[in-house]
């Protein structure tokens, strides 16, 4: 995951971004937001959103990339999701990377199927929290903002999710370093 992602989203620095300019325009780089059009609710928000899509992108997804086709899979993974995660964003020294970071987005979304939109209802489900892009989708629209406190507990799943991963991963891979070495 992003470097500092779990300690970012805790609620004592959410409520630091919220108070702080300067530590708002930080926070809004890490979380891919723009700090002039995120509210109040946007803070945790945002970095409940960041948090299940780091997880999945950067944990649960190579794991899996790892276990089933080796090495070179989680390779081809994660050069696919840091494509995205770079290219993808516009402009790269300078250059216009529009069509290169379109082709690294949909290689990141086929593969880490499920892609973001998957993690992020599982924690707002989790959560029973209202998890929002305006004008781009709605999870769980019925439920409430998330609070600070909420962050939290985004925590406590996430922390539980990567323990499940790495404890199935170890359970498929041992056997087979067991048969390889014999």
């Amino acid at each position: 995951m992003r470097t500092g992602l779990l300690q970012l989203v805790r609620p004592d620095l959410a409520a630091l971004a919220q108070s702080l300019p300067a530590g708002l325009e930080h926070f809004c780089w890490l979380v891919s937001r723009h700090a002039a059009l995120l509210s109040k609710a946007g803070v945790p928000e945002s970095a409940i959103e960041s948090l299940a899509e780091n997880l999945n992108g950067s944990v649960v997804v190579p794991i899996f990339c790892f276990v089933l086709p080796g090495l070179s899979g989680a390779a081809v993974y994660r050069f696919a999701d840091t494509a995205d995660a770079w290219v993808c964003r516009g402009a790269y020294k300078g250059g216009n990377w529009e069509r290169a970071g379109k082709s690294a987005a949909r290689a990141d979304e086929v593969l880490s199927w499920p892609n973001s939109g998957w993690p992020m209802a599982a924690m707002a489900l989790g959560l029973q929290v209202c998890l929002k892009k305006p004008q781009v989708y709605s999870l769980k629209a019925q439920c409430k903002p998330p609070l600070s406190a909420d962050t939290r507990r985004a925590v406590a799943y996430a922390s539980r999710v990567l323990v499940i991963a790495v404890t199935i991963a170890t359970a498929i891979l041992l056997p087979l370093a067991k048969v390889s070495t014999s």
